[in-house]
């Protein structure tokens, strides 16, 4: 579960070539498989076919590991109701 509540789709940062898909829990599976073949596009073609920087892992990049977990947690617990 991401701080946001949304996947997490892109190139890893100093890592060329590797690409994350991740955080898709539950709710991610009736998007996953666009989300794969958006994703192939993207790695086939060298960029991707549609904006998806919203979802770029770098988007977490102001805030700390506690805020971060502390999002992430209050997300999970929207979504399954269970211990913050």
């Amino acid at each position: 579960m991401t701080a946001d509540g949304e996947h997490i789709v892109g190139p890893a940062p100093g890592a060329d070539g590797f690409f994350i898909v991740g955080c898709c829990s539950v709710a991610g599976l009736s998007v996953f498989a666009a989300i794969g073949e958006v994703l192939a596009a993207w790695i086939v073609d060298r960029e991707p076919p549609l904006d998806l920087a919203p979802l770029s892992v770098t988007r977490f990049a102001a805030q700390s590991e506690d805020e971060l977990r502390r999002d992430a947690a209050r997300q999970y617990h929207h979504f399954y109701g269970t211990a913050r």
